[in-house]
Parts: C-alpha cells; sequence; structure tokens
C-alpha cells in the first residue's frame, strides 16, 4: 500500500547499519549554542561526514571533515581545494583534529570568497591533508546555508540581540586583525590550551563597543578533539543506536529531498528508533505526518484517531492508515485538521490514541523551529518549479471540500486498485481563473495525474488580485473510497 512506501522513503534516510547511498541528505542542527550544517556521505559501511558550524550572520564557517580508511599528513598546513565544475581553486588551512573512531578528522577554514565558490559547484575536491585527494559533494549546499540562516536569526535573538542590527566586521578592520597570537594568555599556552570563545559585542551609534557578553568559551586540553561539532558529527554517524537510548533531545532536521521538503527526527528509548517526519506543504505549515515505528501502535489497517497537542491542546479526531513496511517496522500516517495545525508548532507532545492498549506519545518541543527552516526550503522549492514563492493564493473559502468527489475517481485507476499522491502548480489569472496546470510531483499513474489537473482547471476558483499571474500549489491524494 502507499504508506509503506513512505515509510521507506523515511527510514532509508535514517542512520543505518550496512552499505550507505552517496546522495546523503543535507541538514541543519539547532543545539543550544550553534547552528550546524551537515551531510553523510560515501558508500560503506563507516560513513563519511561533513559539518559547517555556521556563522549566524552568514550562515557559513569552518568546515570539518571525518573521512574513514585515510590518514592526515601531519597536524596542519595548505589545502588545494577544486570546485567542480567551474574549477575554481581555493588555498585554505587545515588542522588534523583527533576522532573517537577510526576516521581522520580535519578542519578547515574557508572565507566568504571561497563559500562563494562552493555554493556554486556541485563537488569539492581536497588536496594536501591526505594521502590521495578526497571528492566531497557540496551540491544543494546554498540551500542548506539558507537554513542555517534562519537557525542563525533564531540563535541571535535568543542571545538578545536583534538580527537585523548586526554589523558586518569584514573590511580592513577585521577580526582577524584585532586579536594576534602574541595576544595568547601564557598559562594557556603553558597548559597547552585552546579552544573557541564566541562573544557578543553591543555597538554604540559612534561605533563604539559599549557591552560584551561571552556566548560559549569552549576549552580544550591539546589533541582533544576540536569542540562540540566533532563530537556531533560523531553522534550523527553513529551505525546503529545503542539500545535503550534516550532520544527526547534529539535534533530537529529539514530534508531538501527532491521535490520535497521533509521535517524529521528520531525518538523513543528502544534499540531501534521510532521516526516522525512531516511532508511539507511549500505554501503552509502543514502536511502530512508519518510515524514510522519498530511496533505497531495501532489496530487494524486505517480510521480515525484521537489526537491531542499537549500541553494545553484539546482532543480531536484525525484521520489514519497505517501498515507494515517490509523491514520490521510500521508506519501510520496522520491527517491533521487545519486547526490542529495551528497548534503544532507550540506543542510539546503528540499523542496519538489509534486503538492500541496506550496511545503513541511523541515529543515535538522545538518543532516551530524546524517549521521555519522548512519555509526557506519551501520557497527554494517554488521557485525551482518556477512560481513567484510571494505570489500564491489560496482557493477561495469552502471550494477546497467539493473540489473533488468519488465520481471523479477514473475508472482504470478503480479496476487496477490505483491510488497515489499528486502535486500539481496551477498558475491564476488577475480575475482568479486557472490558466495552466502542471503536475510537479507525479503519482506515476498518467490517469490519475491528468484528472488532478483536469479538476483543477475546471472547478477552482480564487480571489481577484492586482497581480496579472499568480499561482496554487495543490496536492490530491486518491484514495479508493469504501462502499
Amino acid at each position: 500500500m502507499m504508506i509503506g512506501l513512505v515509510a521507506l522513503a523515511l527510514q532509508a534516510a535514517a542512520p543505518s547499519g550496512g552499505s550507505i547511498d552517496a546522495a546523503g541528505k543535507w541538514g541543519v542542527d539547532y543545539s543550544p549554542e550553534q547552528c550546524i550544517i551537515n551531510r553523510q556521505f560515501g558508500s560503506g559501511p563507516v560513513k563519511s561526514f561533513l559539518a559547517v558550524d555556521a556563522d549566524p550572520m552568514t550562515g557559513t564557517g569552518y568546515i570539518v571533515l571525518l573521512i574513514p580508511g585515510v590518514a592526515t599528513k601531519g597536524t596542519f598546513g595548505t589545502a588545494t581545494m577544486t570546485v567542480a565544475p567551474g574549477g575554481a581553486t581555493l588555498r585554505p588551512i587545515w588542522f588534523a583534529r583527533r576522532s573517537k573512531d577510526a576516521r581522520a578528522a580535519i578542519e578547515i577554514g574557508v572565507g566568504q570568497d571561497g563559500w562563494a565558490a562552493i555554493t556554486a559547484g556541485d563537488t569539492l575536491t581536497i588536496q594536501g591533508p591526505f594521502a590521495s585527494p578526497v571528492s566531497v559533494p557540496v551540491k544543494g549546499i546554498d540551500k542548506a546555508i539558507a537554513a542555517a540562516k534562519t537557525c542563525g536569526r533564531t540563535l541571535l535573538t535568543s542571545w538578545g540581540a536583534d538580527p537585523d542590527a548586526m554589523i558586518d566586521t569584514s573590511g580592513s578592520k577585521s577580526p582577524g586583525d584585532w586579536i594576534t597570537n602574541l595576544d595568547y594568555p601564557p598559562e594557556a599556552l603553558r597548559n597547552g590550551e585552546s579552544g573557541t570563545v564566541r562573544i557578543l559585542l553591543t555597538i554604540d551609534p559612534k561605533g563604539r563597543p559599549r557591552d560584551s557578553h561571552r556566548l560559549e568559551g569552549a576549552i580544550m586540553t591539546a589533541g582533544a578533539p576540536a569542540g562540540a561539532i566533532i563530537a556531533l558529527a560523531l553522534a550523527l554517524q553513529a551505525a546503529a543506536p545503542a539500545a535503550h537510548v534516550d532520544r527526547s533531545t534529539a535534533k530537529w532536521g529539514v530534508e531538501y529531498a527532491p521535490n520535497q521538503c521533509i521535517i524529521n527526527r528520531a525518538f523513543g528509548d528502544g534499540p531501534k528508533p521510532a521516526i516522525l517526519a512531516i511532508d511539507v506543504d511549500p505554501q503552509s505549515d502543514r502536511g502530512d505526518i508519518v510515524l514510522l515505528m519498530p511496533e505497531k501502535a495501532w489496530r487494524g489497517t486505517s480510521g480515525t484517531a484521537a489526537v491531542t497537542l499537549a500541553p494545553g491542546g484539546t482532543k480531536a479526531p484525525a484521520r489514519w492508515v497505517g501498515g507494515a513496511t517490509g523491514h520490521d517496522m510500521y508506519a501510520i500516517k496522520l491527517s491533521l485538521a487545519d486547526d490542529q495545525w495551528k497548534a503544532v508548532p507550540t506543542a510539546e507532545t503528540l499523542l496519538v490514541d489509534a486503538g492500541a492498549d496506550r496511545p503513541i506519545a511523541v515529543p515535538i518541543k522545538g518543532i516551530g523551529k524546524a517549521f521555519v527552516a522548512a519555509k526557506t526550503c519551501g520557497r527554494d522549492l517554488l521557485q525551482s518549479w518556477g512560481a513567484d514563492p510571494d505570489a500564491m493564493i489560496d482557493l477561495e473559502p469552502g471550494v477546497a471540500a467539493r473540489l473533488f468527489t468519488a465520481d471523479d475517481y477514473p475508472v482504470d485507476a478503480l479496476r487496477g486498485n490505483q491510488q497515489g499522491l499528486v502535486k500539481t502548480l496551477v498558475t491564476v489569472d488577475a480575475q482568479g481563473k486557472p490558466t495552466a496546470c502542471r503536475v510537479v510531483v507525479s503519482s506515476n499513474i498518467a490517469s490519475l495525474d491528468d484528472t488532478s489537473c483536469r479538476v483543477l482547471m475546471t472547478r477552482s476558483t480564487f480571489p481577484p488580485s492586482d497581480k496579472s499571474v499568480r499561482y496554487h500549489y495543490h496536492r490530491t491524494r486518491w484514495v479508493i473510497p469504501a462502499y
């Protein structure tokens, strides 16, 4: 059934043992003091890992790489990095860092000019730190940087700073000129201590620092891992979760999948993680909720569940379908009402009672930040489909409920027991009439795709506007009706 296919795709995105496909997804982790861009790559049982400690203003920063099966040539030096396509060449400084497993770990400093070249490429080839060149896939990192900027604004606000009042320090008197090796504290030198200190300066109208606030001070002995970012990389890289691991503080991620923006998070305390994933609409803070679980927590294959968003939420019904994935996991898809979706970003727990002995309790605290990042992904998605994100429009009130009927189900699809999801983009003129319909994500069933556009073109109506061209994104889920 359809839900099984969705669940398998989501499970494949989670860390697992065995060979891993090279096309890992970009993620942005919202840690208490950092926004970390990360991605797994490679095809062996032990994966390579790229992470960027993103500056809250620029979304870029230094790169940390964990590479299995290689050793570094020394402890530091100058790397040669080539971006393809285009052939741009960078020569940054690199430092070796100690990893807690068999992988080599290096830290690479990259400036803004270097990042401009990297974001324009698909592959970054690094020579110098290792015996042979290492190629790193960077295609799509520009979208992750955009999401990291959203994370950065949240971080700055949490520190008491106005994100729109930040000052760019690039120029002749950059921070690199403020602190030199001569300023290194003698006692830290004697003890072999190094680390990273993050400071927020308050600047007066004359450009003079008025106050300083230390945000983070990480002191490390010589040879220790380079801060929390490598620790995070190692945690994310675990091939299989340890037994009885508490995942209540697992990080939210937003995956920029092809034609999808997927919020996801692992939860549960058993040896095999459960996964919450939301295929977020690019036009709204809603979508399909899929729970992938190691044990079945519902009765039957479909029905109505009682869903509660805590704290303060009232119990409300939600349609669901569920089934086995074929990989010793079970998946359930929930369809929430619009008023329920409004409460999701601020809720801490999602309780789902689908008729089993006990309800499913899903920790969702902090999901609001993931929705903010997903909006950036959604705007990119709409632009990739040729739509203006600022010219999106909803159907007139009440139209959506009566748009499709059971009689619209294509006869050939009924006979073939075919179901599916069709995502379409409708172009709308100033009078509110649809002028074109394009399938942006196909169900792979021609009659379902064609009927989706036919119904939208003939029945949908929109409010008039002074804009000559607007767009409407629509999801049509075809499910064979029960008679």
